[in-house]
């Protein structure tokens, strides 16, 4: 059995996201709590006949659902270090003054192990839920982390005003975070991987499936993916599978927001959804795959070598993929395509899906290499005139980023080199986060790099 402890070895990365406590993990249309409420205690030398007390804990992050008839928005379920052999069904939730939140006291020391007879290992079945700081594994062939029916009421819309943050969610037959059906979502500095190997309806790192807007503030975006890492999300085998082939084990897809598959009455998803310093490697299918999803803002992500899965029949292999996906913008990021093992694989694909077209889609300042210099490892469906490396685009094609490491296996292997073309190569135009994969300034002398870790903010290469 693979020892657990090596998900969290790899400590530049998850230390950085450590220093990250005093960042708020909030946005201004993601509801945020206003003050204080109760603190529920569940800890494995507790009891669940327990008040839930600090010293009189609860035995089993279940109870305190039923153990607190009013557990609701500012409340906090606290976990203390431990393993919980349940799976966590979120029933309760908080409202607009404020979320529910069920923390680990101790990041990534509260772990929870679902049963082989349910299906995903959490289950989030209510609006304005905070889940932060887990280790998760699911001992069905679900996912780790789910958000899709209102209620569990297959049917119903997704819960809304979701936050996950700072969870490792490894080693299940399905995504490893998988929201859908729901609106205002915040996924922020998680680890997936190794997941997606079994699920029938396949699965990715980080999957968000037809979102659907509820009202609320109009013109900006609502759904925010970043500081993120997904590796090794690769489909192995699929029982039962209503798809023949294999098609996702993507390291994060943002899946039919236009709502063309499922039916929806109220129609495509019309708010921005941004995806931003995000990390995917090694993984079977695309590393960023913005699928039949319009308004997509995509800004100092890192794909490298994913597209590794030898079952997927597809050629369209980008490492940053535009299917089907009208008015997106593509800004400060570096696609890595490994074509040893695949010769379709190609650092950025743009084209049509069957239901729409990829229109109004904005390449502007990112970085691509095939291990081929001068290459420009680009696939189109049809020309892009932003797909050049002259003003006022500046993309750089066909140039080696420069990785700390030519081979990247780890984190800190894709931190920039002293001079490498990425640096202080982005743009601003397109919005920059605060803060890059490891919690540094993302700005520094004035100029932003590309990729998702930033180079100039420490004045030197950074190892680890």
């Amino acid at each position: 059995m693979r020892n657990e402890s090596s998900l969290v070895d790899r400590r530049l990365f998850l230390g950085g996201l450590a220093s990250a406590g005093t960042c708020a993990f909030g946005h201004a249309n993601v509801a945020a709590p206003h003050k204080a409420g109760r603190q529920i205690y569940v800890s494995p030398l507790g009891s669940d006949g327990n008040p839930g007390t600090f010293s009189e804990p609860l035995r089993s992050i279940s109870r305190a659902f039923s153990a607190v008839a009013d557990l609701g928005a500012n409340d906090s379920i606290i976990v203390m270090p431990g393993v919980y052999a349940e799976q966590v069904v979120v029933t309760k939730g908080g409202d607009a003054s404020g979320f529910l939140t069920l923390r680990s006291n101790a990041r990534h020391a509260a772990k929870i192990r679902s049963p082989t007879n349910t299906y995903s290992a959490v289950n989030i079945v209510s609006n304005y839920v905070a889940f932060e700081g887990f280790d998760v594994r699911a001992g069905g062939s679900g996912h780790g982390i789910e958000a899709t029916f209102l209620g569990g009421v297959r049917g119903n819309d997704g819960p809304h005003h979701i936050n996950i943050t700072n969870n490792i969610s490894h080693d299940n037959a399905g995504s490893g975070i998988s929201l859908a059906y729901g609106d205002f979502y915040l996924i922020e500095g998680n680890v997936c991987c190794r997941n997606c190997a079994t699920n029938r309806f396949q699965g990715s790192g980080i999957s968000i499936y037809s979102a659907r807007a509820i009202p609320g503030p109009e013109g900006d975006a609502r759904i925010f993916v970043r500081r993120n890492i997904c590796y090794d999300n690769v489909i192995v085998k699929l029982p039962g599978d209503p798809e023949l082939k294999h098609s996702d084990g993507n390291g994060i897809i943002i899946d039919d927001f236009a709502n063309s598959q499922s039916g929806y009455a109220g129609g495509a998803y019309p708010f921005r959804t941004r995806l931003e310093n995000n990390l995917v490697y090694r993984n079977g299918g695309k590393g960023v795959h913005i699928f039949l999803s319009n308004n997509a803002t995509v800004v100092n992500n890192t794909s490298y070598h994913n597209n590794r899965d030898d079952s997927n029949p597809a050629s369209w292999r980008g490492e940053l993929s535009n299917a089907g996906s009208s008015n997106t913008i593509w800004a400060n990021n570096i696609g890595v395509a490994d074509l040893t093992t695949n010769r379709n694989n190609t650092a950025i694909f743009q084209g049509a899906g069957e239901r729409l077209q990829s229109n109004n889609v904005l390449w502007s300042h990112n970085l691509t290499f095939d291990g081929r210099a001068g290459r420009h490892s680009i696939r189109l469906q049809r020309p892009n005139p932003t797909l050049t490396s002259e003003y006022p685009y500046n993309n750089i094609l066909g140039v080696d980023p420069q990785f700390l490491r030519q081979r990247a296996e780890k984190v800190s292997d894709f931190c920039l080199r002293s001079g490498s073309p990425g640096e202080g190569a982005g743009t601003i135009a397109f919005g920059v986060p605060d803060l890059d994969l490891l919690a540094h300034a993302r700005i520094a002398n004035g100029a932003v790099d590309l990729g998702a870790i930033e180079h100039q903010a420490s004045g030197g290469t950074r190892g680890g």
